[in-house]
């Protein structure tokens, strides 16, 4: 799936270890859309590529995810994680 629009917010990064011992690293960005009824949609990305995309926060960007939703206590969450991220719309 590809959204397009201006990043407007850089959440800080989020660390931990998996339950197999692994090392992880997450940080989430808000995009706006650039249409006549702007939507803003949150995105995350992890590890290294957190530092191979260095989005910055003003600029716009086109930015494939993969979307997934999970259910937890009866009640269903979705992620989108972003994969590549191209400078420019």
């Amino acid at each position: 799936m590809q959204i397009k629009g201006k990043i407007v917010t850089a959440l800080p990064e989020a660390r931990g270890v998996s339950k197999a011992g692994k090392p992880w690293r997450k940080r989430e960005y808000v995009l706006e859309t650039q249409e006549s009824y702007p939507k803003k949609i949150a995105f995350e990305v992890m590890n290294d590529r957190i530092d191979q995309m260095n989005i910055q926060v003003g600029l716009l960007y086109t930015v494939e995810v993969n979307a997934e939703s999970r259910e937890y206590n009866g009640k269903w969450y979705t992620t989108l994680t972003g994969w590549k991220v191209t400078p420019g719309i």
